[in-house]
């Protein structure tokens, strides 16, 4: 998962403002948006953190973005709002969001959302999550709702085994919002020219994070990202059960 930095335009005291500001946000965030039920992946992501020179293997220096809660199913999640992502049986587009809450080491980066540009994946239609102007019940407000160049549009799709696109940090989005985001934006890529996130990885066996092809995501802004903890169930069909 790859999140879009701009490196040298803003300092240590910058940084540090802006992680107070984070800090303070997800934890009032409860009525942010109107999350959808839980979907079809199940357990955890693991954030690495960013590393000082950029690349794999981790050398210990790192943001720590620790535990992603991926469904509120999970039964270590106490989580008043049921969420989860969902991932079609073919391809199409990743619906839902994860939970970032933290732990004993920090606060956590709250709701990540997988399709910003709502269900029907399509930008600038009704039930875009993201939006620039007066947020719904169901929306965000941010400075911009368009992807960085390389992501394509926003939001996560299933292309075959893979993911592609991106991902967001909703917290993030909202700071922007209002300019104390650091320079970050939030977006959170899945699928690069090195690394990547294969379904068919994503069994619940947490993997080599050195390796490439245990479903490992990458960003510059927080950090790499560790899929293979996470369990992908094939949707059921009407005939499920019978």
């Amino acid at each position: 998962m790859k999140i879009s930095k701009k490196r040298g335009l803003f300092g240590i005291g910058r940084r540090f403002v802006f992680t107070l500001a984070l800090f303070l946000l997800v934890f009032a965030a409860a009525s942010v948006v109107k999350i959808q039920a839980a979907g079809n992946v199940t357990g955890w992501l693991w954030g690495g953190g960013a590393e000082s020179d950029g690349v794999k293997p981790w050398d210990g220096s790192n943001t720590n973005v620790r535990w992603i809660s991926i469904n509120s199913d999970n039964p270590e999640v106490s989580h008043a709002i049921p969420y989860g992502v969902s991932i079609p049986s073919s391809d199409g587009n990743v619906t839902g969001y994860a939970w970032s809450g933290g732990d004993d080491s920090g606060p956590g980066l709250g709701w990540i959302d997988f399709n910003p540009n709502g269900v029907d994946g399509i930008q600038n239609t009704a039930d875009d999550h993201c939006t620039t102007g007066s947020p719904s019940a169901t929306q965000y407000r941010a400075a911009s709702c368009v992807a960085v160049s390389n992501c394509g549009s926003p939001g996560v799709k299933r292309v075959g085994d893979n993911i592609e696109g991106c991902a967001r940090i909703v917290e993030i989005a909202k700071a922007s919002a209002v300019g104390n985001s650091g320079g970050w934006e939030g977006w959170l890529k899945v699928k690069g020219s090195t690394y990547g996130v294969k379904i068919s990885m994503m069994d619940g066996a947490a993997k080599d994070p050195s390796s490439d092809t245990a479903g490992t995501a990458g960003a510059n802004e927080l950090g790499w990202v560790d899929f293979s903890r996470a369990k992908y169930e094939e949707p059921c069909t009407p005939l499920c059960g019978s």
